[in-house]
């Protein structure tokens, strides 16, 4: 799921895959990305703070091209 402008919306996804996710914040567009090699900083905050990690998703946000294109 990705909250976007006060919404939830569902997008299927590979579940074979471990990916993160780019998210347009005007458009909505969303492009999968490889995670890097290592991780291992999600598990460092996560017992930093006294959780064990089950699983996660990344989401970044920003402005795809085309979005910022218009902006010009």
């Amino acid at each position: 799921t990705v909250r976007f402008n006060g919404q939830q919306l569902f997008r299927i996804c590979d579940e074979n895959t471990h990916h993160h996710h780019l998210v347009c914040e005007r458009c909505g567009k969303t492009v999968d990305i490889e995670p890097p090699d290592d991780e291992g900083w999600i598990h460092k905050v996560a017992e930093s703070h006294g959780y064990t990690v089950v699983d996660h998703t990344l989401e970044v946000f920003g402005l795809c091209e085309s979005c910022r294109e218009e902006d010009k």
